[in-house]
């Protein structure tokens, strides 16, 4: 596996692609609790490859992808926030790779480019099947 943080057009070209996976996933589980898929799409992942190269391009975010062999496996990013934390982003891993060590692969590339900076983290929300790939995991 190979984890590397994107920066060109063409990475997040990538990590549009596996944006827009984790959308539709997302739709049909906030379907569960009445959220219109418009407004989920529209207010969480309404992001082009041009805006997501923008915004991880900054000095306070990174974004990252993995691959395993030749397919992309995962992503994640991070960027502060308004209140100057750093947010963790964008973390999707494609089912065929969980299971795998992707997710906590792509955390811990976070953990170490947010550690390198002044951004202090907020506690990330993450769904129940997800726990295991942040525990053990040193936040500060």
């Amino acid at each position: 596996m190979e984890i590397r943080t994107i920066n060109s057009l063409a990475d997040f070209e990538e990590a549009h692609a596996l944006i827009d996976a984790m959308s539709k996933w997302d739709a049909e589980q906030s379907r569960k609790f009445g959220v219109p898929d418009s407004e989920l799409i529209e207010y969480i992942y309404g992001h082009t490859p041009e805006t997501l190269m923008k915004k991880f391009n900054d000095r306070d975010a990174g974004f990252f992808l993995a691959r395993m062999g030749e397919s992309i496996a995962g992503c994640a990013g991070y960027s502060k926030s308004d209140d100057g934390i750093a947010e963790l982003q964008k973390m999707y891993v494609r089912p065929e790779a969980r299971g795998k060590g992707v997710a906590r692969s792509l955390m811990t590339a976070c953990l170490a480019a947010i550690s390198e900076s002044s951004l202090a983290l907020s506690h990330p929300f993450c769904s129940a099947e997800s726990q295991s790939a942040f525990s053990g995991l040193s936040v500060r």
